[in-house]
């Protein structure tokens, strides 16, 4: 996202063309903006990415979605994929104002001012936390009994689990897989608490879905993972992070990430390395964190961002063009235009532009 509200997506869910030769041939293999006039002209604040579909929160509160509807992922009952964003509204969802959203493969899940959750999609029900009496091609609330009246703060979800973090500090689960953390294998169909003792009653205020796996934080800056060979969540320690404790934590499908307070990035799991002399790819299984070397940031400490400046996003538009970019004749740019990008993380604490709140 930059600070003028608009959006930059690239792969598979790049416009949405996620079955077309098109992305396939190349034509969409830049990243490619996505402006405000998609969200109805308002600056888009939060985006969640599932395997082939993109969920988009605006500032005005409302949800939007593009991409591919096999499995009824964007919302809305018409068959059919979308190559536009278009503003869910199933159920009056239009109607409330959303402040965060969590996307697995083919399922979503939103949060309301009420603290309610939204979910729709998924494969099956497990995904969703709730009876689907109803055509799970619309949103619906889960019940507020779902919680025991604890009122849910942020979400995260992977493939086909999700996780809402409570006000009191202990992680909500719902779904298959044997990273639950709830000391079986059994899938849940409704959200079910981890008990405190899980985490040595430590408060979690973070959590990070892989495929098989969850990474959770605590307030003491310490992480927690659970695993497929794992019924119950593990503390990392600190030792493994060269002794620093941990800000941020992020997963994907196969591959773990931490950083620390001092501005390190340890990442863990399987990697993907640069291509070898016959053409292979080849990957790299690491079972414990490893510190990723500070020159990949030109030296810069992670752990603090902020929006991009009118020059900055200047320069990110001047590398990312066809004619300006590193396969142009100005290629001998790109290290200084790397580098200016790179100033960004050397400032703690921003000004958002569009709604004039300060982002850490």
């Amino acid at each position: 996202m930059l600070a003028d509200g608009s959006v930059w997506l690239r792969g598979q869910t790049a416009h949405a063309l996620s079955f077309s030769h098109r992305l396939f041939a190349g034509e969409h293999a830049r990243p490619r903006r996505i402006p405000r006039s998609a969200f109805g002209g308002h600056c888009a604040v939060v985006v969640a990415c599932g395997k082939r579909h993109t969920l988009v929160l605006s500032a005005d509160g409302r949800a939007w979605t593009a991409g591919c509807n096999l499995y009824a992922q964007l919302g809305y009952t018409a068959a059919g994929h979308r190559e536009h964003f278009a503003c869910v509204a199933g159920n009056g969802l239009a109607e409330l104002r959303l402040v965060a959203a969590a996307c697995g493969d083919v399922h979503n899940a939103v949060l309301d001012t009420r603290g309610r959750v939204w979910t729709w999609g998924g494969l099956d029900a497990m995904c969703l936390g709730r009876e689907c009496a109803r055509s799970k091609h619309v949103p619906c609330a889960l019940s507020e009994s779902a919680f025991c009246r604890d009122v849910v703060r942020s979400l995260a979800a992977g493939p086909t689990h999700t996780v809402a973090l409570g006000a009191q500090g202990r992680p909500w689960v719902w779904g298959i897989g044997g990273a639950l953390g709830t000391g079986d294998w059994l899938p849940r169909a409704r959200p079910s608490q981890l008990h405190a003792s899980a985490f040595d009653g430590a408060h979690v205020t973070a959590a990070a879905c892989g495929g098989r796996h969850t990474l959770y934080l605590d307030a003491e800056g310490l992480v927690w993972t659970t695993e497929s060979e794992r019924f119950v969540p593990v503390c990392l320690g600190s030792a493994v992070l060269g002794g620093d404790r941990a800000v941020a934590i992020a997963a994907c499908r196969d591959l773990s990430a931490v950083v620390t307070r001092g501005g390190l990035l340890y990442t863990w799991g399987l990697k993907g390395l640069p291509m070898s002399l016959d053409g292979r790819f080849r990957y790299d299984l690491a079972r414990f964190p490893t510190r990723a070397d500070p020159v990949l940031f030109a030296g810069a400490r992670l752990g603090c961002t902020r929006w991009l400046s009118e020059a900055e996003r200047t320069a990110l538009a001047m590398a990312l063009h066809p004619r300006l970019g590193a396969d142009s004749a100005m290629h001998a740019l790109e290290t200084e235009l790397l580098l200016l990008l790179l100033r960004m993380l050397e400032t703690p604490l921003g000004i958002n532009e569009c709604s004039g709140t300060r982002t850490r």
